[in-house]
């Protein structure tokens, strides 16, 4: 089990300091350790088998926000992924520029003034 804390200790502090691919392979790992655990360790005993199943649930919810995080982080370096550019450098239109997004619940609305001359 020392390995099990090792390997979610690496993993959650490599998600915070924003290495995500350590974080995700550690995860993997980790979730894989208590996969083992729950097939070869953990008797008949009902109880203990929930707890870590619940465990496993945990884990496997972090390791998902971690992927998802990394993909979004390596999609701002990879412009193929962005059609072929850069959003982060690409020049918006006079239009985009004055563009306000409402964010409800509910819908999210783009505003577009009314430009002048038009």
């Amino acid at each position: 089990m020392s390995s099990f804390l090792s390997d979610l200790k690496i993993a959650r502090e490599s998600a915070i300091l924003g290495n995500y691919q350590t974080a995700v392979a550690k995860y993997r790992t980790v979730i894989s350790l208590v996969k083992g655990h729950l097939t070869y360790h953990v008797g008949g005993d009902p109880g203990v088998k929930q707890k870590w199943k619940v465990v496993n649930d945990q884990l496997a919810k972090e390791l998902q926000i971690a992927h998802e995080t990394l993909v979004i982080k390596q999609s701002f370096s990879n412009p193929a992924q962005n059609g072929g550019r850069d959003s982060r450098t690409r020049k918006l239109t006079s239009t985009e520029a004055m563009d306000v997004n409402i964010v409800t619940p509910d819908a999210n609305i783009v505003v577009r003034p009314a430009l002048a001359g038009k």
